[in-house]
């Protein structure tokens, strides 16, 4: 167990050295903390990782063994993200299948993704237990049912038993791991395709528009009709009339319609602004960047810094 990675990067460090003073796993990233107001420095290690995040328990495999498969992947992911910090431009063929892979993984295998996920799922199972507990008579149904399926179940609790505990509240769902990770699986392998159905705007930032930022939570994803922003439904990946924004390094961000047309932009200090905002608001718990002041919009559309954050939030 010694040998066994634990601390598992949901964003990974190829990924976040390109927001650190240079392009380096030991450079320097200037975190904000939404939740302090407060700000510091690190190195990418130190960073996107949660204990266990991918930890599993599967006969005949280590724990760390979805990790190590993962790290593979971002092998491949670095050689593009390389190559995106030398071209600032978007990868061509099998390269950006690979980009558009990450971009998925990032959007999908989230700690705050994951929690929404896992709420949904023990809402359902609450949902159902609520409903089987309803009465003795559906309760002895459900359990002929077990045992006609070959569930080995236990004689000696009662109905009542079970209604007490449940209705006592005193204990906790979890969901397995390998549960999550199946089913994070499942949604990147939904994504993918629409993202390659979007025209991609590759915008391009330097010295003078200021750099981009990115967070805990890279991949953003809005209406933009008007009249679909603030109602009952999120937008989806595959929904038209939504905008997909994500922060490739900090010289280049994409942005993802399905009207338009591949183009490439050059960015000016308000545009940056206006994807570091996106990207702000998207964020978790913390922000990354390269300086410790970055460009955002205010309420009012005016440029700003992270030092006059007490008016922007």
């Amino acid at each position: 167990m010694s040998n066994t990675a634990r601390n598992h990067h949901y964003l990974p460090q190829c990924y976040l050295k390109g927001f650190a003073k240079s392009p380096s796993k030991k450079s320097q990233l200037h975190v904000f903390d939404l939740k302090t107001g407060k700000s510091f420095c690190t190195c990418p290690r130190n960073v996107g990782a949660v204990r266990d995040f991918n930890t599993v328990e599967l006969e005949g495999h280590a724990p760390d063994v979805i990790e190590k498969i993962f790290s593979q992947f971002e092998t491949e992911a670095a050689k593009v993200l390389d190559q995106i910090r030398a071209r600032h431009e978007m990868p061509k063929d099998a390269d950006f299948n690979i980009f558009m892979n990450l971009v998925a993984h990032l959007a999908i295998r989230n700690p705050y993704v994951r929690k929404s996920i896992n709420k949904f799922q023990t809402d359902i199972i609450e949902l159902i237990s609520d409903l089987t507990l309803a009465t003795k008579e559906r309760y002895e149904s459900t359990i002929s049912q077990m045992k006609e399926s070959g569930v080995d179940v236990n004689d000696s609790i009662t109905y009542e038993d079970v209604k007490n505990f449940h209705d006592g509240k005193e204990y906790t769902i979890e969901i397995a791991n390998i549960k999550n990770i199946e089913l994070e699986m499942t949604g990147i392998d939904a994504v993918l395709p629409t993202l390659a159905d979007r025209s991609w705007s590759v915008v391009q930032a330097d010295e003078r528009s200021g750099y981009f930022i990115s967070s805990d939570h890279p991949v953003s994803l809005i209406w933009t009709d008007p009249k679909l922003q603030g109602g009952f439904y999120p937008p989806g990946h595959g929904m038209r009339s939504t905008e997909l924004v994500f922060p490739a390094i900090k010289e280049m961000a994409i942005i993802g319609t399905f009207e338009g047309e591949d183009r490439i932009v050059k960015a000016n200090e308000r545009l940056v602004a206006s994807v570091n905002s996106r990207t702000f608001a998207f964020a978790g718990k913390h922000v990354y960047s390269s300086r410790p002041a970055f460009k955002l919009l205010d309420q009012k559309g005016n440029v700003r810094t992270i030092s006059d954050i007490t008016n922007i939030v």
